[in-house]
């Protein structure tokens, strides 16, 4: 049954097709634990990833979007599932083709779109809205705040009018401090969300699914940041390998990239490794792009973010959070 589930899933998001900007809920499936010694890079699972990319290529079928601020009914992973969805021991090869500039065939498979336009045209109006849920920005928030010491260097990767690094807005919790950060660089897509972004003390605009982005490297000397924050953003790149390449480039040893997403996304851009998977697929994914990207990261962890009723054993509440996260040596 959870074979069947995760096959409609796949050809339910490869199909379909938005013609808005707004968000769209990525329906997840229930998946297996996958045991931690093991990648889950099964036949069933690069089938999902296979078709899912094939029919990003030519899509057949137009498909209505989810309300983009409501329940989309999805099955979330169960408690736990995030946490162990990467192996102890990553298997030689990447469970994905291409995701560099580098090797060939970087553009099809894996990393086909439905939009296949230029990003600098998706991205040329402002998008100044939240993507997720108020209670999410807030745990967001929360995270980055427990990750971030006062006087850090960091890079915000796709970023955009927010951040998410001042205190959470909630009306039940007291006023906290703000967080006293130093250089806090962003690099996104718009110059005008940049500007508004009141956390930033510098601002880049580029495009690194652009083929000619000098082979993706980013505008910054070696060593410069002690932390990277990728927040709703992995989903949309299509040389995976070489961005979070040069993240390992620009961290500080010891430092830390942080990859939060959840399962709402432009899906006309979002890649195909992407639309036809599980947010347990997502988090491996994730994981494998730090591992097998040749920057020097270590220490590949995944963590649910996620609010659960039932004092968090129960089903998760709201839009979902996830983040895996990995250390430069």
């Amino acid at each position: 049954m959870t074979a069947i589930r995760r096959g409609l899933t796949a050809l339910f998001l490869a199909l379909a097709f938005l013609s808005s900007t707004e968000s769209l809920h990525l329906p997840g499936t229930a998946a297996s634990p996958l045991p931690s010694d093991s990648a889950p890079a099964d036949a069933t699972r690069r089938r999902i990833w296979g078709t899912a990319a094939a029919a990003a290529a030519t899509p057949l079928l137009l498909l209505s979007p989810a309300p983009a601020h409501s329940s989309s009914g999805a099955v979330l992973p169960d408690p736990g599932e995030i946490n162990s969805a990467l192996p102890s021991v990553w298997p030689a090869d990447a469970p994905f083709d291409g995701g560099s500039r580098r090797t060939a065939g970087t553009r099809g498979g894996s990393f086909g779109r439905l939009d296949e336009s230029p990003d600098a045209r998706f991205y040329s109006a402002p998008k100044l809205g939240e993507h997720v849920d108020a209670a999410c920005v807030r745990r967001m928030n929360a995270y980055l705040t427990s990750v971030l010491r006062p006087g850090d260097d960091v890079l915000d990767l796709g970023s955009s009018w927010t951040s998410h690094l001042g205190p959470a807005e909630d009306p039940s919790a007291a006023p906290a401090a703000p967080l006293l950060l130093g250089r806090v660089a962003g690099l996104g897509m718009n110059a005008d969300e940049l500007d508004r972004n009141a956390a930033l003390t510098e601002r880049v605009v580029l495009d690194l699914n652009a083929a000619g982005t000098a082979d993706g490297r980013l505008p910054y000397p070696d060593g410069s940041f002690h932390a990277v924050l990728c927040q709703l953003s992995a989903d949309y790149f299509v040389y995976p390998k070489d961005v979070f390449a040069e993240v390992g480039r620009v961290l500080r040893p010891g430092g830390r990239i942080h990859v939060l997403f959840s399962n709402r996304l432009f899906i006309e851009k979002a890649v195909g490794i992407w639309t036809g998977a599980d947010d347990v697929d997502h988090a491996y994914t994730v994981g494998a792009y730090l591992h097998y990207c040749g920057g020097g990261l270590e220490d590949v962890r995944a963590q649910d973010l996620s609010a659960r009723s039932k004092k968090g054993n129960g089903p998760i509440v709201g839009d979902p959070l996830y983040v895996v996260s990995a250390t430069k040596r």
